[in-house]
This record gives structure tokens, sequence and C-alpha cells, in this order.
């Protein structure tokens, strides 16, 4: 009797169970990963929520203040090369030249 080629029915069971095994892992896997996705982008929402409410608080309190937000934190001013003027009447508002519409006549930025 010849041998044929090919696979006995025990050789493919068992690659067929290896198989099954290395797609069970990656099943898994693959779901471990969409949840932690999911979760990174949770935490990343309430991170940025934060960090606008943060942004939002902090442009108001430095308004409210006298000092900005020096005075509220304690912590110097960073250096700026923009300056406010102080408020104080304007030669245009005495009448003794016109006044010009690119210049407010109080406060205001100025570039120094």
């Amino acid at each position: 009797m010849t041998r044929r080629a090919g696979f006995t029915l025990v050789e493919v069971l068992v690659a067929l169970a290896i198989f099954a095994m290395i797609a069970s892992a990656g099943v898994g896997l693959l779901s471990f990963a969409i949840d932690n996705r999911l979760a990174v982008r949770d935490a990343s929402e309430r991170t940025a929520a934060f960090q606008r409410t943060r942004a939002l608080m902090r442009a108001d309190l430095g308004q409210a203040a006298p000092g900005g937000c020096a005075a509220l934190t304690g912590r110097p001013r960073r250096r700026s090369s923009w300056a406010v003027r102080p408020c104080s009447p304007s030669p245009a508002a005495a009448g003794s030249i016109p006044a010009r519409r690119s210049e407010p006549p109080c406060s205001g930025w100025t570039t120094g």
C-alpha cells in the first residue's frame, strides 16, 4: 500500500486548536485595547473641560482683580511687550487736537 501525501486528522485538529487559541488571545487583546481607548478619551475630555473652565476663570478673575492674576496668586506677572495705558483724558477729549478713530481715549493695550 502506498502512502498518500497530506495531513492526518490529528494534525489538522492540533493546528485548528492552536489557531483557535491565538484567535481568542487576539480578540481579548483587541477588546482590552478598545476599553482602554474609551477610558483615555473620557479622561481626555474631562481634562479638556477642566482646562477650559480654568482658563475662563483665570481670565474673569484677571479682569476683576486690581492687580490681575498676580494679585490672586502672589506670583509676579511674566514680562510682556504689551503695556496697559493709564486712563486719563486724552488731548482729543480736551478739544486741542481732533480725535482719531484708531486710538481710544481711555485705557487699552499698546505695544511698547
